[in-house]
Protein backbone atom coordinates (compact mmCIF):
# COMPACT_ATOMS: atom_id res chain seq x y z
CA UNK A 1 0.00 0.00 0.00
CA UNK A 2 1.94 2.91 1.23
CA UNK A 3 1.45 6.55 1.05
CA UNK A 4 0.23 8.49 -1.43
CA UNK A 5 3.94 10.82 -1.23
CA UNK A 6 5.69 7.34 -1.55
CA UNK A 7 3.45 6.42 -4.45
CA UNK A 8 3.97 9.72 -6.33
CA UNK A 9 7.81 9.36 -5.56
CA UNK A 10 7.85 5.91 -7.00
CA UNK A 11 6.13 6.89 -10.20
CA UNK A 12 8.36 10.01 -10.41
CA UNK A 13 11.57 7.98 -9.95
CA UNK A 14 10.49 5.52 -12.32
CA UNK A 15 9.93 8.60 -14.94
CA UNK A 16 13.16 9.76 -14.38
CA UNK A 17 14.72 6.09 -15.21
CA UNK A 18 15.33 4.84 -12.35
CA UNK A 19 14.56 1.38 -11.21
CA UNK A 20 12.42 1.81 -8.24
CA UNK A 21 10.60 -0.19 -5.61
CA UNK A 22 9.26 0.09 -2.31
CA UNK A 23 12.23 -0.68 0.62
CA UNK A 24 12.60 -4.01 1.97
CA UNK A 25 11.32 -6.22 -0.64
CA UNK A 26 10.93 -9.61 0.47
CA UNK A 27 12.49 -12.17 -1.89
CA UNK A 28 16.30 -12.55 -2.99
CA UNK A 29 18.23 -9.66 -4.07
CA UNK A 30 18.58 -9.29 -7.82
CA UNK A 31 21.60 -8.86 -9.81
CA UNK A 32 21.86 -4.98 -10.57
CA UNK A 33 23.09 -3.92 -13.91
CA UNK A 34 22.89 -0.26 -12.85
CA UNK A 35 21.46 2.20 -10.12
CA UNK A 36 18.41 1.05 -8.71
CA UNK A 37 16.37 3.37 -5.68
CA UNK A 38 14.48 1.56 -2.39
CA UNK A 39 11.79 3.97 -1.39
CA UNK A 40 11.03 3.66 2.18
CA UNK A 41 8.79 5.90 4.44
CA UNK A 42 11.27 7.53 7.15
CA UNK A 43 8.25 9.39 8.99
CA UNK A 44 5.17 10.53 8.58
CA UNK A 45 3.34 13.50 10.66
CA UNK A 46 0.31 15.65 10.10
CA UNK A 47 2.06 18.32 8.88
CA UNK A 48 3.86 16.10 5.90
CA UNK A 49 6.45 13.02 5.41
CA UNK A 50 9.51 12.02 5.63
CA UNK A 51 10.94 9.79 2.92
CA UNK A 52 14.50 8.06 2.13
CA UNK A 53 15.43 7.23 -1.79
CA UNK A 54 18.21 4.50 -1.12
CA UNK A 55 20.14 4.65 -4.10
CA UNK A 56 22.62 1.56 -4.75
CA UNK A 57 25.11 0.75 -7.77
CA UNK A 58 27.03 -2.19 -9.05
CA UNK A 59 31.11 -1.86 -8.07
CA UNK A 60 31.66 -2.17 -11.87
CA UNK A 61 30.31 1.25 -12.29
CA UNK A 62 32.08 3.23 -9.81
CA UNK A 63 30.78 5.73 -7.06
CA UNK A 64 30.05 8.40 -9.91
CA UNK A 65 26.80 5.73 -10.92
CA UNK A 66 25.16 6.27 -7.93
CA UNK A 67 26.06 10.00 -7.35
CA UNK A 68 24.67 10.50 -10.84
CA UNK A 69 21.68 8.59 -9.83
CA UNK A 70 20.76 10.52 -6.58
CA UNK A 71 21.13 14.09 -8.44
CA UNK A 72 18.61 12.95 -10.91
CA UNK A 73 16.34 11.24 -7.86
CA UNK A 74 16.67 14.52 -6.36
CA UNK A 75 15.83 16.47 -9.00
CA UNK A 76 12.64 14.45 -9.73
CA UNK A 77 11.02 14.56 -6.07
CA UNK A 78 12.06 18.13 -6.14
CA UNK A 79 10.11 18.59 -9.24
CA UNK A 80 6.90 17.17 -6.61
CA UNK A 81 7.19 20.00 -4.13
CA UNK A 82 9.69 17.63 -1.86
CA UNK A 83 13.29 19.05 -0.16
CA UNK A 84 15.63 17.04 -0.75
CA UNK A 85 19.53 16.32 1.33
CA UNK A 86 21.68 13.95 -0.79
CA UNK A 87 24.09 12.19 1.88
CA UNK A 88 27.85 11.12 0.98
CA UNK A 89 28.03 7.90 -1.15
CA UNK A 90 29.84 5.06 0.30
CA UNK A 91 30.64 1.60 -0.44
CA UNK A 92 29.51 -2.00 1.02
CA UNK A 93 32.00 -4.49 0.49
CA UNK A 94 29.68 -7.44 1.66
CA UNK A 95 27.13 -6.30 -1.09
CA UNK A 96 29.39 -5.33 -4.02
CA UNK A 97 27.69 -2.04 -3.99
CA UNK A 98 27.79 1.51 -4.13
CA UNK A 99 25.07 3.44 -1.80
CA UNK A 100 23.63 6.79 -1.32
CA UNK A 101 20.65 8.19 0.82
CA UNK A 102 18.32 11.39 -0.69
CA UNK A 103 16.10 12.26 1.98
CA UNK A 104 13.15 14.21 0.75
CA UNK A 105 10.74 16.15 3.02
CA UNK A 106 6.70 16.72 1.64
CA UNK A 107 5.27 19.50 4.02
CA UNK A 108 1.64 19.72 3.88
CA UNK A 109 1.73 22.71 5.31
CA UNK A 110 2.98 24.47 1.94
CA UNK A 111 0.53 22.79 -0.27
CA UNK A 112 -2.42 20.97 1.28
CA UNK A 113 -2.43 17.85 -1.03
CA UNK A 114 0.34 16.52 -3.34
CA UNK A 115 0.98 18.42 -6.74
CA UNK A 116 0.74 16.23 -9.79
Amino acid sequence: MGSEWMTKAITALRQAGIRTGRGYPSGKMPYLRGPVAAVILQQSKVSGEKIEVKIFSPMNQGGTACEDAAFQAADALRQLGGFCTIGECGFDGEMGLFHQTVTVNFSLIQSETPTE
